[in-house]
């Protein structure tokens, strides 16, 4: 405690001479602000005590650090940064041990590559997914991490930016031990046996043995920025560009250098993008339930109505650990299905085979049943036939529609409406990312939220709507394909508008097969620039008018949708974003100009104006 405050970082010395630099700053030990000053005074207070001879950093909680705070990433860090922390951690006098536990990531790992002597509880993971996010590093990991393991594999990690297992780690070289047993107990073993055995400071900036052989480490670079020179973002290339300056600069000027190019890349639209895509995929789903409500928690599921889709929707439910029954004349092929593909998923060894089996024994499928249904939760994927599985539920069940792409959510009808939603998918269920989860302002909240809590435990996107709307992605999708295929009316060729949607990044094109251009009669061809434009403004009105009609919660499901389900290039953010970053006045000169072609489609949403007139912006009227 400091001046009657709790601190997120304490100072507990031992009896031993260990001095413990305890992080506590629920629920994940962000490296925020507050977190870093904390541990810079615990850090000094260890080195000014004489009772002190070694330094251990270690985390309470569920985890080690895994990033800054959010409201840090896209400004500025106040002092001390994590880079200033991170290089007084590696000049201490006394040794300093840290060790991780959970997921440390991002800055968490910066904290841990600073460290003298590094360790990591067993089942824990080590990564800097920064890249991600369209950032390198920031605390120093571009220099240090060379030196541990270097020059391909730190850009291999930090490139790919996907967690390592703790004994991975440990066989790269990119720490000293796994930790097992109890984190706490075990950290404080460790670092007692170091300091019996008389260990002292061991920085990794003097490091320097992996760096004297010049032309192997250039050659690893040149082999990476090769492989990053279409990258459609700068991080990448910044990050080969740093572990290059490894080599060539010294160690303190090429960690001031990655600090320009994390700078460079925080102000960079495409990161902005990137990092506001992040943060939707966080938040996707997100419910304000009334106090008192839980959500309601599946453990059975059947699914029924045939299709392809079953087999997908039985997978995503052994996945969560339910207990599943395939009721449909389909029932034996769609097992064969999943057990085709757990055998691809152990065959790659994303899957144990125990773990198949245990998944395989909770599945029993059988013919169509025309008797009552016991279940948590039913898949009907056949939406014609949703009225009559209800009217065979128990009371509590949650019935899922499967509705086409644009069909509304008609449920009135149904014997009861609040326990029934729709779901649309832009793929199969196990492979889709996006759910649009379709409901009415009826349905029960506390099935509602349990079904977001499923979707979200699966890694997937739910995003709610209004029923009766048919959906937010056909709507603002069937508004870009609206857009591209009046612009063939107007003097654009098919070649033109295919070139435009790749040269953007969209992994979709716009136009249907029978879709044909048509000479203008003044002969004038539309570049594809214009096009883009045209498309661009029509998604962004649209998500617009669905945000200001309440059928959409948020600007923010809107481009979530489109990223996640329909091609957007991620980096580009959606299209309420890319409005946000040129401008919402050059949105509304875009649909102004474009209204005497056809008033009705291009008339400007009522959200747009006022937003320009309260000097607002679409992420302003996020809310969650």
């Amino acid at each position: 405690m400091k001046d009657g405050v709790e601190t997120s970082a304490r100072l507990v010395p031992t009896s031993s001479g260990i001095g413990q630099i305890i992080l506590d700053n629920p629920p994940a030990n962000a490296l925020g602000a507050r977190m870093r000053a904390d541990l810079m005074d615990a850090l000094n207070a260890a080195l000014a005590d004489p009772e002190i001879k070694l330094i251990l950093i270690r985390a309470e909680g569920r985890t080690f650090p895994s990033s800054v705070e959010r409201a840090e990433i896209d400004v500025p860090q106040t002092d001390p940064t994590l880079s200033d922390l991170c290089l007084a951690i590696e000049h201490s006098s006394k040794p300093v041990v840290v060790c991780s536990h959970g997921t440390a990531l991002g800055a968490g790992c910066d904290l841990l590559l600073a460290g003298h002597y590094r360790a990591a509880a067993n089942k824990s993971y080590v990564g800097l997914p920064e890249v991600t996010v369209g950032l390198p590093p920031s605390g120093g990991a571009t220099q240090r991490l060379p030196r541990l393991v270097g020059p391909a594999v730190a850009l291999e990690l930090m490139l790919v930016g996907r967690p390592i297992a703790a004994p991975e780690a440990k066989r790269l070289g990119m720490i000293d031990e796994v930790l097992l047993g109890n984190q706490s107990v075990a950290a404080l073993d460790y670092a007692r046996k170091l300091l019996e055995a008389g260990a002292g400071p061991r920085p990794v900036g003097a490091k320097t043995d992996v760096l004297r052989d010049g032309k192997a480490f250039a050659a690893a670079v040149k082999t990476y920025r090769d492989k990053v020179a279409n990258a459609n973002h700068p991080a990448p290339k910044k990050i080969v560009e740093a572990v290059e300056a490894a080599q060539m600069l010294p160690y303190e000027v090429g960690l001031t250098f990655e600090a320009e190019l994390h700078d460079e890349c925080r102000r960079a639209p495409e990161g902005r993008a990137m990092r506001h895509v992040m943060w939707a995929e966080k938040v996707a789903g997100q419910m304000r339930l009334p106090k008192g409500t839980v959500p309601k928690t599946f453990e059975t599921c059947v699914i029924m109505g045939g299709g392809a889709a079953m087999a997908g929707w039985a997978i995503m439910a052994l996945d969560a650990g339910m207990r599943v029954a395939i009721l449909d004349d389909g029932a034996e092929a769609a097992r064969d299905e999943v057990k085709e593909v757990y055998a691809k998923a152990i065959a790659a060894k994303r899957m144990l085979p125990q773990v198949r089996e245990d998944r395989l024994l909770r599945l029993s499928v059988a013919g169509p049943s025309s008797g009552a249904l016991s279940s948590d939760l039913v898949i009907q994927t056949d939406a014609a036939q949703g009225k009559a599985t209800q009217e065979r539920l128990n009371g509590a069940a949650l019935l899922c529609v499967g509705l086409p792409l644009g069909q509304a959510g008609e449920f009135a009808d149904y014997p009861a409406p609040n326990r029934v939603v729709g779901v649309q998918l832009a793929d199969r269920p196990h492979l889709s990312k996006l759910f649009e989860v379709l409901h009415t302002a009826d349905t029960d909240l506390a099935a509602l939220a349990g079904l977001v809590v499923l979707l979200r435990k699966l890694s997937k996107h739910p995003v709610l709507s209004r029923a009766s709307a048919g959906g937010i992605g056909s709507s603002v999708w069937g508004a870009c394909m609206w857009a591209a295929e009046d612009a063939l009316k107007r003097g654009a060729t098919r070649d033109t508008v295919f070139a435009a949607f790749r040269d953007y990044g969209f992994t979709r094109n716009p136009l249907r097969s029978g879709a044909v251009a048509h000479p203008t009669e003044n002969g004038r061809a539309m570049p594809a620039d214009e096009i883009i434009q045209r498309c661009l403004a029509a998604m962004a009105n649209t998500g617009a008018l669905l945000v200001e009609a309440g059928i959409a919660h948020n600007p923010l499901d809107i481009d979530l949708t489109m990223v996640s389900g329909y091609g957007f290039p991620k980096w580009k953010g959606g299209p309420m974003q890319v409005a946000d970053e040129d401008g919402l006045m050059a949105l509304r000169r875009t649909l102004r100009a474009l209204q005497d072609e056809d008033a009705g489609f291009w008339s400007e949403s009522g959200l747009i104006t006022d937003l320009i007139k309260n000097g607002q912006r679409f992420a302003d009227r996020n809310r969650f």
